[in-house]
């Protein structure tokens, strides 16, 4: 399970942008992204998302916009979790707290924010081109649209510290 997951990651990573030229698209590369490697990644995705928000509210209290978004995360999780009974996938695991760094102040925090919510909109947007079911292309939608609005409320935040 882990070797498919290494695997998988690396084709997103050459999805969302790590591509030999700029100009290479999702449909000149000749990869099969498979229903539970895009779900597995979404899900993996958002836990990491809730548990990093968690820890930089446990260090640096409940500030906005962290506050907030980390209870979209949960709702997230939420609407990917009957996915996975559907579609008959086994839940990966959710994130160990402890194996995540801490950004060393607010500002490194929102601007952390700032590149996840980035990443995760690029991630989506590989997904989307794919041939999906209607039920996980609606999810990945939303979810792609709730993080270009924490993109926003992160980047209002790091912009008037």
């Amino acid at each position: 399970m882990k070797k498919l997951l290494v695997s998988s990651l690396m084709i997103v990573l050459v999805l969302i942008g790590c591509t030999s030229t700029p100009t290479e698209s999702l449909d000149d590369i000749n990869v099969d992204l498979s229903v539970s490697s895009m779900l597995v990644l979404a899900l993996e995705d958002e836990y990491k998302a809730k548990a990093t928000y968690e820890v930089i509210i446990s260090e640096y209290g409940t500030i906005t916009p962290f506050r907030n978004i980390v209870n979209a995360e949960q709702t997230h999780i939420d609407l990917l979790l009957p996915l996975f009974d559907t579609y008959q996938i086994e839940l990966p695991d959710p994130v160990d707290k402890e194996a995540l760094i801490l950004p060393d102040s607010i500002s490194s925090a929102l601007a952390l924010g700032i590149q996840a919510e980035i990443d995760n909109i690029a991630l989506y947007e590989a997904f989307l081109k794919t041939d999906i079911p209607d039920d996980i292309r609606d999810a990945f939608e939303k979810l792609m649209g709730a993080s270009e609005n924490h993109l926003q409320a992160f980047t209002r935040a790091y912009e008037i510290q």
